[in-house]
């Protein structure tokens, strides 16, 4: 890293004439700042770049490194993909190298691009990412933690969110700064993000005369940079934007440019039965075929309607499973392990009439994919000698990848019948590999090798234990649709995915939530099955009816995976249906749930004593059924106000609310106390309490539903009352307002009974039940 401060650096903002919002501005001084609108946010920090084996910068005085020579100044005013601009670009001579600087001002947002016309080498000042080090201070600014005390960042794996500070390093993503005003005039937030090479991405930890320094940048790690790269950061946001509403617009914005449009995935469409870490048969040593039967054959007796089983547990070769120098979970090859699966792969999916979703990591040292061990593929390997990693691990070199991935996914998709494939620890498959992290194509060109060989199959990937880069790459990647959004449930915490869950809605992408128990008595056998047990301590989650509740819940309203993980016999078949249809088709709301806006205010005594998160279903922003608010864990009541629903709803308007927990007993046909009508007339205004949680158990979660009134008639549909998401657009595939109620048309399987409740005009409820055509729909009038 390198810092000082350079008066040249300011000339590379123009201001767009008449802009507004979020953009950068030349001062007369000859610095450049970021403001919205008039207000300054903050003020230019150094500018210098590590090429040759030195930094270089643009300082008055030199430097006794080296002096960036600028060579020509030139301002742009045009239009390109992505609007109309107006900035500046500046060609520098560091050395002997070409390097060019472009800041472009556009409505909202502002570019800033670093371009090396030819190339540059004698990059690399962090090889070993131990400093997550950048090669350039460019863009770089001071001030914004007075501005925008606000800050959330995401690093790490399962995209984990940091509150209140920046994240660092080469797996650190967007970072989004933001004030705790919630006026349209005073509030204000921005996102700034990476907008290319999303895997070159880093951010470095820097100070300027004593003050912190927002220094985004290329990495480190790399040994030189190709002709014609170029980094580009986006800088979104202004003023009347919460936290929710900057991250969908910014998110909007990114899968607008890379044409983002995810596949079908039967893996978040459908309920599944789940064999990962923390899951009952994830560490089963024997006879695990037979027992994995049993089980999904009970699942049918109780009538669970399972779309595919999520296989696990180590059914594959691997002889040197959890031994020293051999990394968990790798793969020697896909034959099935007959120590402990004594059914073939395609046997077992036959004998549950289920398809599989399979799952490799990585390869092990002695894969016999790879051409060193006599198979017939070029591999790399990691180094145990990079921070975090250990043992070594073996995955195909990129210039072959998408050969490798062709046959791997055609071999298993028609020996085994594939229907989704889960790469697992891709934090690890970057950060300990080093033709990764020295390379700046490798990546890249290996996980696009990967992700294009399954779209053209239409093999839907989830990528687990990813980082934010990981999940700004899938932006063109439609075949990876899901990503862990939540630490492993073995470990407990797996509830803790609100924040996570923001930035992976936001670019497109479902949120997955762990494995879970639905039944509290699996603490009993899941000692004799290799995971935790009562004498060795399960975490407390698992331990309670309200902790099952809570993590079944978080799972429908994430919109990612629902896959349960219940020993033989010991699953609550009532709770796990409150999420599916009869066909097995997940009953979920049209966003994440994510955590609410006043759960991330900088100043943390004004946030809720606990968990409250939020989303809705609708046909839209503009055209929502119902929203959704529950919480857990809360220490104290807290008060839910207008405010924290998204889309916030509108002044004037006229709302029904409910607690779910108490619809099914005041909702009966005539009833006038299943809901409150509320009118929104000031959006701080309370309408509901979540109540502090009791002793015995913390983690019972609390449940409000929000449904609209966009009927002239004033007839309000509330759905199917058994489910969380009651009136899902999955379930109800349209409504129609009629000239005295309302008609809706529902889809389901067919001679499927469906119990659709309403309110009527006079405030009281009526549930029809519809019987499911052949064809698989039904309409219901009111």
């Amino acid at each position: 890293m390198f810092i000082f401060w350079s008066l040249l650096a300011a000339t590379l903002c123009t201001s767009a004439a008449g802009s507004n919002g979020l953009h950068c501005d030349l001062t007369q001084d000859g610095t450049y700042k970021l403001l919205v609108d008039d207000v300054v946010l903050a003020t230019s920090a150094p500018i210098a770049f590590f090429v040759e084996n030195k930094w270089w910068s643009s300082s008055i005085n030199g430097t006794s490194e080296g002096k960036l020579l600028k060579m020509k100044y030139s301002e742009l005013n045009g239009s390109d993909e992505r609007g109309q601009y107006q900035g500046a670009d500046i060609e520098w001579m560091a050395g002997n190298t070409n390097v060019t600087t472009i800041v472009k001002n556009y409505n909202n947002f502002v570019t800033f691009t670093v371009l090396w016309p030819l190339g540059a080498k004698g990059v690399q000042n962090d090889a070993m990412n131990r400093e997550h080090d950048v090669m350039q201070n460019f863009p770089a600014f001071v001030g914004l933690e007075k501005t925008t005390p606000g800050v959330v960042s995401w690093n790490n794996s399962c995209i984990a969110p940091s509150l209140g500070k920046k994240t660092y390093g080469p797996m650190s993503g967007p970072t989004v700064f933001y004030n705790d005003s919630t006026s349209a005039a005073s509030g204000i937030a921005f996102i700034a993000s990476s907008l290319n090479w999303f895997k070159a991405f880093g951010e470095v930890p820097a100070t300027y005369s004593g003050m912190p320094a927002f220094v985004p940048g290329t990495s480190g790690t790399f040994e030189s940079l190709p002709a014609g790269f170029n980094q580009t950061f986006i800088f979104y946001g202004g003023y009347g934007m919460g936290f929710t509403k900057a991250m969908s617009s910014w998110g909007s914005l990114m899968q607008k440019w890379y044409r983002t449009n995810k596949m079908r995935d039967i893996t978040i469409d459908t309920l599944s039965y789940q064999t990962d870490n923390g899951a009952q048969y994830c560490n089963c040593h024997s006879d695990c075929s037979n027992k994995l039967i049993s089980t999904v054959n009970n699942l049918h007796k109780q009538k669970v309607p399972l779309g595919f089983v999520s296989y696990q547990g180590a059914w594959w070769n691997n002889a040197h499973f959890h031994q020293r120098g051999y990394p968990s979970w790798c793969v020697t090859n896909w034959g099935t392990n007959h120590t402990k699966y004594p059914i073939d792969v395609k046997q077992f999916s036959e004998d549950i009439n289920l398809p599989l979703q399979l799952y490799a990591p990585y390869f092990c040292n002695d894969t016999t994919y790879a051409k060193q061990n006599g198979g017939q593929w070029d591999m790399i390997s990691s180094s145990p000698e990079l921070p975090e990693c250990h043992g070594t691990f073996m995955n195909a070199k990129p210039d072959v990848a998408k050969s490798f991935y062709d046959w791997f996914f055609n071999k298993y998709m028609t020996e085994y019948g594939m229907i989704g494939y889960e790469l697992d620890f891709t934090k690890q498959n970057y950060v300990c590999t080093p033709e990764f992290i020295h390379n700046v194509s490798a990546s890249p060109t290996w996980q696009t090798a990967m992700a294009t060989s399954a779209l053209e199959k239409g093999l839907p990937v989830q990528w687990c234990m990813a980082t934010p880069t990981d999940l700004l790459m899938s932006l063109q990647f439609d075949s990876v649709t899901n990503f862990r959004g939540s630490p492993d449930y073995y470990f407990g915490t797996s509830w803790e995915m609100g924040v996570s869950s923001h930035l992976i809605w936001s670019l497109g992408s479902a949120p997955s939530k762990d494995t879970f128990w639905t039944d509290p008595r699996n603490v009993e056998v899941s000692g004799q099955l290799g995971g935790c047990s009562v004498d060795n301590g399960c975490p407390a989650d698992h331990l309670t009816t309200g902790g099952c509740e809570m993590h079944t819940l978080l799972a429908i309203m994430s919109t990612g995976p629902v896959g349960f993980s219940d020993a033989d016999n010991l699953t609550n078949s009532e709770l796990i249906l409150r999420t599916v249809a009869a066909s097995g088709l997940l009953l979920k709301p049209s966003k994440a749930a994510t955590a609410v806006d006043s759960s991330l205010q900088a100043n943390a005594s004004k946030r809720p004593e606990g968990y409250v998160l939020g989303t809705y279903t609708g046909f839209g922003v503009n055209d929502v059924t119902e929203w959704y608010a529950f919480s857990h864990q809360m220490r104290a009541d807290y008060n839910l106000t207008w405010r924290d629903l998204y889309p916030i709803p509108t002044i004037g308007s006229t709302l029904y609310v409910r607690n779910w927990h108490m619809s099914s007993k005041l909702c009966s046909n005539g009833s006038s106390e299943c809901v409150q009508k509320k009118t929104v007339v000031d959006l701080d205004e309370k309408f509901a309490t979540f109540p502090k949680n009791s002793e015995s158990d913390q983690f019972a979660p609390t449940l409000f539903v929000v449904s609209d009134i966009s009927c002239s008639s004033g007839v309000v549909l509330l759905g199917d009352i058994s489910k969380y998401s009651s009136a899902s657009t999955v379930r109800y595939t349209n409504k129609k307002c009629t000239t005295n109620g309302m008609e809706v048309t529902l889809v389901g399987s067919p001679n499927e009974v469906v119990v659709t409740t309403f309110i009527t005009s006079d405030g009281k409820s009526l549930s029809i039940s519809s019987t499911v055509s052949a064809q698989g729909t039904a309409t219901v009038s009111i």
